[in-house]
């Protein structure tokens, strides 16, 4: 509720921010002429467009962040699964960990080989920062304990005002 409550102000906070621009670039139009209107809107728009954080992507590069308890997934290549475990569902959006496993061809087990963390739903004024992701086996075959560690901010017009530690375990097991 309060994720909800946090987007609503900050589509609210935008739109008064835009109504507010576009009130200040007739302003400086009329009393400083077209030339100041036309750099203000420019230096508006570079600061509306700025490139936004990527906490979770891997550094330089659009594919997401990767924890690989692999070295090497070529024995598993012709036998790899995907399991998405939602580890927080709230009313708008549920942060959810991938998990990509196969079966040793030696021993006949499930192994985890990767795992990466996203959310999908409204996340306007949040960003999800993950730290690291676990996945170990149990004792009962098929069967893992997760954990998720990662730092959530809370953000006012891109500008981080909040932001605190979380984590997350769980039991999953495969079929």
């Amino acid at each position: 509720m309060v994720q909800l409550l946090w987007s609503i102000l900050n589509i609210g906070i935008f739109i008064f921010f835009i109504v507010v621009s576009v009130k200040a670039t007739k302003l400086v139009r009329e009393n400083m002429g077209v030339l100041a209107a036309i750099v203000l809107v420019f230096g508006l728009l570079s600061f509306i467009s700025r490139k936004a954080d990527a906490p979770n992507l891997e550094p330089g590069s659009s594919t997401l962040r990767t924890w690989k308890f692999v070295t090497d997934i070529r024995p598993y290549i012709d036998d790899i699964n995907k399991i998405d475990i939602v580890f927080d569902n709230n009313i708008i959006s549920k942060s959810v960990v991938s998990v990509r496993y196969g079966k040793d061809t030696q021993t006949g087990l499930v192994k985890p080989l990767e795992a990466h963390t996203y959310i999908k739903g409204l996340v306007a004024g949040t960003s999800w920062r993950p730290v690291s992701v676990q996945v170990s086996p149990t004792a009962v075959p098929n069967e893992f304990i997760y954990e998720v560690n990662g730092v959530v901010e809370w953000k006012l017009l891109g500008t981080t005002i909040i932001s605190h530690a979380k984590e997350w375990t769980g039991k999953f097991e495969i079929r």
